[in-house]
């Protein structure tokens, strides 16, 4: 795949595995054992998603913990236990990542975190109709697990939803055509023009397969423990939430 049909990812948070980086993924590795004292370690890594090397002074910023990545763009956090937080990237020229709420319940690698410039966002931006840069977009991954086989034909409702667009992943692109989501894609959908503060309530129907209702740990990071809770904002900022299906 060229480095233009990963544009697709519009705007858009994708977790991944730690062999497959997308704009905006936070690809998680197995997650490191219990901490001592009163709280976890969170590490990871920032690469620039055209070059997918370390990105250095990235602030990385969850709840009241801040940290700056290295040289090479890793960082560590050192978060309070029994508190959930959301993380965000912030660095001149790069597009601003929100991550969705998480609370650690020990010790976690994160892997690599893809950071999007500027310039590649303006790109991006191109592959969505009707987009307002003023506005909030998010994009979101359906995730299978247990006995669930694909998240394939999977649809999604957004609660005040407004003027919001959603748009389906097909072939690394966000499709006018796609009705449902489709497993290989990566993310599964964006969601635009939203409402900048509007809270995130996303159902998705599966043909088979239900919902699994929040909180959830991540199968590929067990010590990662998802509160559902996403912020949004508008400007040159992107959003991101996992879902998950069984």
């Amino acid at each position: 795949m060229n480095k233009l049909a990963l544009f697709g990812t519009v705007a858009a948070v994708v977790a991944c595995s730690a062999n497959n980086t997308v704009p905006y993924a936070d690809a998680g590795s197995d997650a490191a054992g219990e901490g001592g004292g009163n709280t976890y370690a969170q590490t990871g890594q920032v690469v620039d998603f055209n070059t997918n090397k370390g990105v250095a002074g990235v602030t990385v910023t969850a709840g009241t913990v801040t940290a700056t990545t290295d040289a090479t763009g890793k960082y560590t956090l050192n978060m309070p236990k029994n508190t959930a937080y959301s993380m965000m990237l912030t660095a001149p020229n790069y597009l601003k990542l929100i991550e969705q709420e998480w609370q650690l319940t020990g010790n976690a690698d994160r892997g690599k975190t893809s950071f999007v410039d500027v310039a590649t966002e303006q790109t991006l931006q191109n592959a969505l109709s009707s987009y307002n840069a003023t506005l909030a977009v998010f994009s979101l991954q359906v995730k299978k697990r247990g006995a669930c086989a694909s998240v394939d034909g999977a649809t999604i409702t957004m609660a005040n939803q407004g003027a919001a667009i959603i748009k389906y992943f097909k072939g690394g692109f966000p499709s006018n055509t796609a009705t449902s989501i489709l497993e290989a894609e990566l993310p599964s959908a964006v969601i635009y023009n939203v409402t900048p503060g509007t809270p995130v309530q996303i159902t998705v129907t599966h043909p088979t397969c239900k919902q699994v209702a929040f909180p959830v740990a991540d199968p590929d990071i067990p010590t990662i423990l998802y509160t559902g809770n996403v912020t949004t904002e508008g400007g040159a900022a992107a959003s991101f939430t996992r879902l998950y299906v069984e």
